[in-house]
């Protein structure tokens, strides 16, 4: 099995963009996680998106001059879930929201990345949780479709705060999305007191996903335990769908090339 590592550049914030790059290199990295994280990101999606040609261009230079391809392309137009979120009942906030996706999916198409991620939106409180999930799948829907024609694979990150904070939503929102696809840091569910294979319906899905290990909120170093486990255990499922080929990406797992 050829593997490929990736890390990501938001793995790093205390460095400079180029230095996450030559550090990624360095330690033997094939790839990179571009993050374009509203107010928190190497790369400043205002900036970026304002000019997505002119950034690709300059991105693509600097990942080539560190032999560096793109694993994903990850955005969050918000510095909080809410904001900007791509199933906000207001009308005003999603064609803001549409308008992000068109730019970073510019800008990705023009980097040659194949992988972008996006965050899958929220439970609004003035509304159902049904009415919230409805909305969803439709803004997601579009935005499949429109990725596939670009030669990019779309995908959503079930996460913390989200619509789908457990693999039984995520696989819900899966299911009701053709052609969606999931970005998966399992210690979103590891964090609420999930086993590992609590993800394993969601990696059971005939269709392609992604396998992270960051951890949220303030469990920082959690990821080291958990990464070992996934490898070493070859009773687990976990194990066997790496070993068939699942996608794991990010410092602490590998890719499939």
């Amino acid at each position: 099995m050829n593997l490929r590592l990736a890390t990501a550049d938001y793995s790093f914030p205390k460095l400079k963009w180029e230095q996450t790059l030559r550090l990624a290199r360095d330690i033997g990295m094939q790839a990179m996680d571009l993050g374009l994280f509203a107010g928190r990101s190497h790369l400043d999606p205002d900036e970026v998106l304002s000019n997505p040609a002119e950034a690709a261009a300059r991105v693509s230079t600097a990942l080539r001059a560190n032999e560096l391809d793109i694993a994903d392309v990850f955005g969050q137009p918000g510095r909080v879930f809410e904001e900007n979120a791509v199933n906000h009942p207001d009308p005003a906030v999603r064609r803001r929201a549409e308008e992000f996706f068109y730019r970073i999916l510019e800008f990705a198409t023009r980097c040659n990345a194949r992988h972008l991620t996006l965050l899958p939106g929220v439970h609004f409180a003035q509304e159902t949780h049904d009415d919230s999930l409805k909305r969803c799948a439709e803004e997601l829907a579009w935005r499949t479709t429109a990725a596939a024609k670009s030669g990019i694979t779309f995908a959503v990150e079930a996460h913390i705060g989200s619509i789908v904070p457990t693999p039984a939503r995520a696989k819900r929102l899966l299911e009701s999305v053709p052609g969606l696809t999931l970005t998966l840091d399992y210690t979103h569910f590891t964090y609420q007191g999930l086993p590992d294979d609590a993800a394993v319906p969601c990696l059971a899905l005939p269709r392609p996903r992604r396998l992270s290990g960051e951890t949220p909120g303030p469990a920082q170093g959690e990821h080291h335990r958990l990464w070992p486990s996934v490898a070493s255990d070859e009773g687990s499922e976990l194990f066997r769908l790496r070993r068939s080929g699942v996608r794991l990406g990010r410092l602490d797992g590998v890719q499939r090339g």
